[in-house]
């Protein structure tokens, strides 16, 4: 129950703020998010295609594999602070932070998997009681109420991670892409 209301503050916020999640792939991702139904986490890519990029591994490897990573987006659905289009090859997705109500997350500025845990609240453990896990998620709540009190203030290389992956219902139809991407002469 205190978790809910925390979050449901932060939504609020958010709301105010016009603010959505983004996230960068490749085209490719846009064919799997129809395809599957979800934004996947990295190791489930990983077990459905035997194959994993260089940053997935070292997810995996530093028990971040089951997070699905975006970040905080300003404005209109606009802009990204931090995982920017670099190719003709890539699409922008915009989520909705709903998503939190139903996926436990960690969030951090800078890069989780070189962070330790006081870095990154939400980070859970297997260990945890159910308590310690209760805490280091209200921790994680505070930490993003904390990043999104002015959109001005939004660090750009804040991080988010969902984990589990996000199902469709929570990515909005909208995307971005560069100019001269095969995906606007479609």
């Amino acid at each position: 129950q205190e978790y809910q209301e925390a979050l449901a503050s932060v939504m609020r916020l958010m709301t105010k703020h016009e603010l959505t999640l983004n996230h960068v792939n490749g085209i490719d991702a846009l064919e799997k998010l129809e395809e599957t139904g979800s934004l996947s986490a990295p190791v489930m890519e990983c077990m459905l295609a035997s194959t994993a990029n260089d940053l997935d591994k070292s997810d995996m490897c530093k028990g971040l594999g089951y997070y699905h990573f975006s970040r905080i987006s300003c404005g209109r659905l606009n802009n990204g602070p931090n995982f920017n289009l670099s190719s003709e090859e890539e699409v922008m997705f915009f989520i909705d932070p709903q998503v939190l109500f139903s996926h436990h997350f960690l969030i951090c500025k800078g890069n989780a998997a070189n962070l330790t845990a006081k870095q990154s609240p939400g980070k859970l453990h297997s260990m945890m009681s159910k308590q310690d896990a209760l805490k280091e998620a209200l921790r994680a709540v505070e930490k993003l109420q904390t990043m999104i009190r002015s959109p001005r203030t939004i660090p750009w290389n804040n991080e988010i991670a969902v984990f589990g992956g996000v199902e469709s219902r929570f990515v909005y139809r909208q995307i971005a892409t560069l100019r001269g991407s095969s995906l606007l002469s479609e």
